[in-house]
């Protein structure tokens, strides 16, 4: 395959691919920051990691 059309076939499937990565990273970050001090969350940790602090 022609470099330029590599190329190109990269860009498009790239873009594609990434094209929520960052708009769902972001919301996934604030949505943790948000809810890491709520009851439900601090239960769950806990329950997940034996009961033990994660500092």
């Amino acid at each position: 395959m022609p470099a330029a059309t590599t190329r190109m076939v990269k860009q498009a499937v790239n873009a594609t691919a990434n094209a929520l990565q960052r708009a769902s990273a972001h919301a996934d970050a604030d949505q943790s920051a948000l809810t890491r001090t709520y009851a439900d969350a601090v239960a769950a940790r806990e329950a997940f990691t034996g009961g033990g602090s994660d500092g």
